[in-house]
């Protein structure tokens, strides 16, 4: 970072302008970033940008406008500013898969990400539209869930998702 300032009274590390994380499994950046050290929570504000590279050669970047990272129970909420928060998963053959949405709460541990608020996915051929998604490493299942065709109809109740072909 361009700036550190270690709080001794409250046990934070303060981060300003051009924060780079990098470790095994991810590359961050972001504007700003505190690290509280009694909580083992770290605090991203400002452009924040994740690279997560995976074993058989896939990989995630995420765009958002701020997030928070629970190191002992690995865990991340991302959160969208004026824009959505946006993503492209790269499959190990190479084919792309994009998105948005308005939040994301991803947990290591049980290798889920939830994806809440208008959310959209996009493949070379298909566009989905919900307004959350769930994907599960573990099961290697994606749920799409508590759509609505029109929305002037969310208050009444759910519909299925909404899926277009791309021609």
């Amino acid at each position: 970072s361009e700036k550190w300032t270690m709080d001794r009274v409250n046990d934070r590390e303060l981060f300003d302008g051009a924060v780079t994380l990098r470790n095994a499994l991810y590359n961050i950046s972001t504007d700003h970033a505190v690290h509280d050290r009694k909580m083992r929570t770290w605090t991203l504000r400002g452009s924040v940008y994740c690279l997560r590279k995976f074993p058989d050669g896939s990989s995630l970047e995420l765009y958002c406008d701020n997030g928070k990272y629970f190191e002992d129970l690995e865990q991340a909420e991302l959160y969208r500013g004026i824009a959505p928060i946006r993503m492209k998963y790269v499959a190990a053959d190479g084919k792309p898969l994009t998105g948005r949405c308005d939040r994301i709460n991803g947990d290591q541990a049980k290798a889920s990400m939830d994806f809440l608020g208008n959310f959209y996915l996009r493949t070379e051929t298909m566009e989905m539209f919900s307004d959350n998604g769930f994907y599960s490493d573990t099961d290697h299942s994606f749920l799409m869930y508590s759509s609505i065709p029109d929305p002037s109809l969310a208050k009444t109740r759910n519909a299925p998702v909404a899926l277009g072909a791309r021609e």
